[in-house]
């Protein structure tokens, strides 16, 4: 290890020490940041400047370079900072801007700038906004592969668990998480900044792009577009504001994320993306934890959010909960619509790699159509009848089991179009694996005239699965079943299992008769 070097700076012995007062003497500070500091617990480990003016500690060095703080658990690492400036005073440590990530095993979850309060007496870890460029920065997952924003992080280093903060309720910003694959047009424009001659990211990917480098100084940029230094650095300090590049403004130096690429490729049409961006607003929780052990986000106050803009698949979670797991996975229980269906359940997973919803428990499944009405607009109405889970009666008829407990798999699009640019002819598709059934025991069928003794039953997927690609003609013997109900009558009618719904030839003539035969019993 090399030898401390100090600067002395000075000893002024002409003043008597009151200990309300704070001294600027003795003052000296090391040359180099690679001072190990001792005197702290064995989970803490400190290697940077060393400065001392008075009694005051801190980690300033000649040469300004960062320093470096880690904390450690029982098994694994907890997080780092860096910074150019901490401070020490009891069992304090403390920076008004420090870069931290904290670790999720090999991942982590990181800010370019955040003012941090650490207790190493206590264990508890307390950051919030600095008030520098990085301000608004987002923080950057690499499990959940999601950007987001909040004002104040809580962390007690001896349990499980930590909370994202944002300040003010419902008269501040939400709290927005974002996929690192999120496009939208008007927000790119926006990454353009204000004030600039050149669109921000364009030219800064456009320059990574073309020399083949994600690591280069503001000064390359510059002379590349023939740009002044002092706007190109405005610029790199605005998209690392945004999360688009890592940046130093002392050296000047820039690091390319790769969501700027994917940002830049998107907007050519290059690449597939994603619409999944979710708004958190509570009062006074917190708006995110994290569970360490379980390896989950836990977002509240979320009201409703986009799975697929394009495809129109929206999920309305019930008590406004989502749990967030690796790579965007998503759980939730509550409503999800998907082209002309309304699910509701619990026990619902967005798998977002292959872009499919599995629901382990189905409730209801709601249907809309698509008509005009008499001014000639197109509209979508929800049709009154739901299909549900059958109750004994109707599943001992259509010879089904344990049919209260509906699953099934959305499948949304295919993985590679979760943009919804390419327009498929198949999705958004249900497969729901139990079945269930249609009942017409409302009041508005006949007045209240049948019970649940008369019912549609479908035991298998094929009929939902068909449905939901939407084609005209079953569309239209869809609409016909709110009208199939049977009118008094001293015939026993008995539930009617439909045991598929392939469209073949020989089975539409059933259904067809049927319909048939159900508009003679009903004519007038």
């Amino acid at each position: 290890m090399e030898r401390l070097r100090l600067k002395w700076i000075g000893f002024d012995q002409s003043v008597r020490r009151r200990d309300s007062l704070t001294f600027n003497y003795p003052t000296f500070v090391s040359y180099l940041s690679n001072v190990p500091l001792l005197g702290l617990p064995e989970e803490v480990s400190y290697t940077g400047g060393f400065g001392l003016r008075g009694n005051q500690i801190n980690s300033s060095s000649v040469f300004g370079e960062p320093s470096f703080l880690e904390v450690q658990g029982e098994h694994e690492k907890l997080f780092t900072a860096k910074s150019r400036r901490f401070e020490f005073q009891d069992s304090l440590i403390t920076s008004a801007g420090a870069e931290v990530e904290i670790y999720m095993g090999n991942d982590s979850i990181n800010h370019p700038s955040m003012q941090m309060l650490f207790d190493y007496g206590s264990k508890k870890l307390s950051l919030s906004k600095e008030k520098g460029p990085l301000k608004n920065a987002p923080f950057s997952s690499s499990y959940f592969k999601v950007d987001f924003s909040a004002d104040v992080v809580r962390w007690d280093l001896k349990s499980d668990s930590l909370n994202f903060f944002t300040l003010g309720g419902r008269s501040k910003a939400p709290m927005v998480i974002e996929s690192v694959d999120f496009y939208n047009p008007d927000d790119y424009r926006l990454l353009g900044g204000v004030g600039f001659t050149f669109h921000a990211l364009s030219a800064l990917v456009n320059y990574s792009i073309k020399n083949g480098t994600r690591q280069f100084y503001t000064d390359n940029v510059a002379d590349f577009y023939n740009k002044p230094t002092g706007e190109m650095h405005m610029a790199m300090s605005f998209l690392a504001e945004k999360g688009m590049i890592e940046y130093d403004p002392v050296k000047r130096l820039i690091n390319v994320k790769e969501k700027a690429i994917h940002a830049y490729d998107s907007k050519r049409g290059d690449v597939d993306y994603d619409n999944l961006k979710i708004h958190s607003i509570v009062e006074r929780s917190a708006n995110a934890t994290i569970n360490f052990p379980q390896r989950y986000m836990e977002i509240r106050g979320v009201e409703e959010f986009n799975l697929s803009d394009t495809l129109n698949v929206v999920i309305t979670p019930d008590s406004s909960v989502i749990r967030i797991l690796q790579n965007r996975d998503i759980k939730f229980d509550g409503k999800i619509v998907a082209g002309n269906f309304e699910i509701h359940g619990r026990d619902f997973t967005v798998k977002y790699d292959s872009f499919f919803v599995n629901m382990n428990r189905i409730d209801s499944i709601r249907f809309y159509v698509t008509e005009v009405n008499a001014r000639g607009q197109t509209i979508r109405r929800r049709m009154n009848n739901a299909m549900v889970g059958a109750d004994s009666t109707a599943a001992a008829a259509g010879g089904m089991s344990n049919t209260s407990k509906t699953a099934g798999t959305l499948f949304i699009s295919r993985p590679d179009n979760k943009s919804g640019k390419e327009r498929l002819p198949n999705y958004p598709r249900l497969d729901a694996t139990a079945g269930g059934v249609i009942y017409f025991d409302r009041k508005e069928v006949l007045n209240g005239a049948y019970d649940r003794s008369v019912f549609l039953l479908s035991r298998h997927s094929n009929w939902i699965v068909s449905m939901m690609q939407t084609r005209p003609p079953l569309v239209s013997m869809v609409r016909l079943f709110p009208a199939v109900c049977f009118p008094p009558s001293r015939n026993r009618f008995t539930p009617w299992p439909i045991s598929r719904w392939d469209l073949h030839t020989k089975f539409r003539l059933q259904v067809i008769h049927f319909i048939r035969a159900m508009e003679k019993l009903l004519a007038p």
